[in-house]
């Protein structure tokens, strides 16, 4: 299991709304989508995340890029469609905490917005949302009898 966020650029009309930045085939989402800035075509978001994380590794689909970005720590692996028009980025969060040092420089390197249920407060408690979601599925294990941690069940 992995905890997911959203990266974007602002909404044209500055109000967001996470539920409506969810997979592009679900009915009213798109429209939705199509008033956030663009991040720039699949191409450019590829360049973005190679100067931000050279280290990464990414591959290219039919209809979507990927990244990914793994230490014996964590895992964050990037998707973006393949497309003239990004205006999301999803990222997927895997192994401890400190995967959110990846987050944070995303978001300081571009200036792109996060969310995860809620927009991501990048000058107050940016992980609290990280924390909740470790803090929920620890205590979803330990009521099914697995001894594992959030970050330990990934490997």
């Amino acid at each position: 299991m992995s905890y997911d966020l959203r990266f974007f650029k602002r909404a044209v009309h500055e109000a967001v709304d996470i539920d409506l930045l969810g997979d592009e085939e679900e009915e009213g989402k798109a429209s939705y989508r199509d008033q956030l800035e663009l991040l720039g075509t699949a191409e450019e978001v590829t360049a973005i995340l190679r100067t931000i994380f050279p280290e990464a590794e990414f591959e290219h689909f039919e209809a979507y890029h990927e990244g990914y970005l793994m230490t014996e720590d964590y895992g964050v692996t990037f998707f973006w469609p393949e497309s003239e028009a990004v205006r999301v980025l999803d990222v997927a969060v895997t192994g401890s905490e400190n995967a959110f040092a990846v987050i944070q420089t995303l978001h300081e390197r571009t200036g792109w917005r996060a969310a995860d249920e809620v927009e991501i407060d990048f000058n107050g408690d940016p992980a609290s949302g990280l924390r909740y979601w470790a803090g929920t599925l620890d205590t979803l294990r330990r009521q099914v009898g697995s001894n594992k941690k959030w970050w330990q069940f990934w490997k």
